[in-house]
């Protein structure tokens, strides 16, 4: 499973707690270096503040393997200025052809409604999505 996280763009969808952070994180493992992992919606705060802004932009450009991590948990205005950075960050990666790692609890239909069309069609082209099912891993979850 994780070689075949590695070898395409994957987008991890499913209810919370069923492993796909654990998933992506096992990925960054296989790779000694070059990696970023990042809470998605600390990485759309980061972008936001202009000080620290153009590291961020530049690492996510970079990195051999990106995970965003609970893609669909921001606060993303339509039109605002973290959908812009979304747009170019997808485009860009997928330009260079740069294995990208999202995670979600959004279904298909969910993130199709949140986020543009054009980001949509890159992700679903460019990677797949992989929905992952079953109860909740965490200990002390209600099965």
């Amino acid at each position: 499973a994780i070689k075949a996280l590695w070898s395409a763009d994957s987008n991890l969808l499913g209810q919370t707690g069923t492993g796909k952070t654990y998933s992506a994180l096992a990925v960054c493992r296989t790779l000694e270096d070059h990696w970023s992992f990042w809470y998605f919606p600390a990485w759309c705060a980061t972008i936001l503040d202009p000080e620290r802004r153009r590291g961020a932009l530049e690492d996510a450009h970079a990195d051999r393997l990106l995970v965003l991590d609970d893609f669909g948990a921001e606060y993303l205005k339509a039109g605002g200025l973290v959908e812009t950075f979304v747009d170019e960050l997808v485009w860009t990666r997928e330009g260079n052809r740069l294995p990208t790692i999202l995670t979600t609890n959004l279904t298909p239909e969910g993130l199709r409604a949140r986020i543009t069309d054009r980001i949509v069609d890159r992700l679903n082209t460019w990677g797949r999505l992989v929905q992952v099912v079953g109860p909740s891993l965490r200990p002390g979850a209600e099965p």
